[in-house]
């Protein structure tokens, strides 16, 4: 009996020795796989956010673009640290393919630009056909080069302003597309992967663009590329800074309650600082209106009975 007993032991080991050998293999298999997958959707989504980017870029944005490339390898300026970095944070907002010092020269070169144009269609080339030119043109070329100086200087910020506005209009949904993956999946860059997919521009590339910023390595981790993105919003929508932090904090809550409840209460916050906005609007147009009303109703009413 024994040495039946032992037949038995020996090839119960062999047989769970095979099967142990041929879990590990599809166990690394599997890993594998993984690693591979990852792989592919880290270049997948680099790639997304370049194609988006070229896609969904306004026409007038790539125009302005290339203009900066071209001035700044014509004229390369010297930009003042304080400049830079404000205009760094505008290239952030508005995703552009440019530099402080190609934006820069652009608004130095544009003028004499400008001005040698006018001054040579409607002073020089008169001169030489006519015999004769108005001053007047050469006067209003001037005018007109400082004032395409002012405003190349400005767009940068006219740019951020209107991306900006388009933007706020999706911070609600953007959270509630987090804040509905979260719930079933608790996994931070999948729920931002999630909201890159469904959003539409401009929100949806500022999405894909944290994606890309953690893939390129430019921040070693989506929270801290989150985290830097929503100094963007801290003065205009710090209501939706504080819900993605909520939402942040979900994840590594261990009580399940607990979780749904930080997810709960962003949506809440999100909602409710959304409708104070709306009524603070409404109030604030109630006099405009009613000054309207009564200049284009009331006074020629009044005015007919007199």
């Amino acid at each position: 009996m024994n040495s039946n007993g032992d037949k038995e032991e020996k090839i119960i080991e062999k047989l769970r020795g095979k099967y142990e050998e041929r879990l590990k293999k599809q166990l690394l298999g599997e890993e594998e796989k993984t690693d591979k997958q990852e792989k592919k959707e880290s270049v997948v989504y680099s790639a997304a956010y370049e194609e988006f980017r070229k896609e969904y870029l306004p026409g007038h944005l790539s125009l302005y673009e290339r203009a900066c490339q071209i001035a700044e390898r014509l004229l390369r300026a010297n930009v003042s640290e304080k400049r830079r970095k404000k205009l760094l944070e505008l290239i952030r907002i508005t995703h552009l393919n440019a530099t402080p010092e190609g934006i820069t020269s652009l608004a130095l070169i544009a003028p004499f630009l400008v001005l040698g144009l006018i001054f040579l269609v409607a002073y020089l080339i008169p001169a030489l056909l006519l015999g004769e030119a108005s001053i007047f043109f050469l006067l209003a070329g001037m005018v007109l080069s400082l004032l395409s100086y002012y405003l190349l200087e400005k767009l940068p910020d006219i740019f951020a302003t209107t991306w900006k506005m388009r933007a706020s209009n999706q911070l609600v949904l953007a959270v509630f597309y987090l804040a509905t993956y979260l719930r079933h999946t608790p996994n931070l860059e999948k729920a931002v992967q999630f909201a890159a997919e469904h959003l539409l521009p401009p929100l949806g590339l500022d999405f894909k663009r944290l994606l890309w910023e953690v893939e390129s390595q430019k921040y070693s981790s989506l929270k801290e590329a989150i985290d830097n993105y929503l100094q963007l919003w801290k003065n205009d929508a710090p209501e939706f800074v504080e819900a993605i932090h909520l939402l942040e904090a979900s994840v590594y809550e261990a009580a399940e309650e607990r979780r749904l409840n930080a997810l709960d209460k962003s949506l809440d916050l999100m909602l409710e600082e959304t409708y104070e906005k709306m009524l603070h609007y409404s109030h604030s147009l109630k006099g405009p209106i009613t000054m309207i009303h009564m200049l284009g109703i009331v006074l020629p009413l009044s005015l007919i009975h007199i």
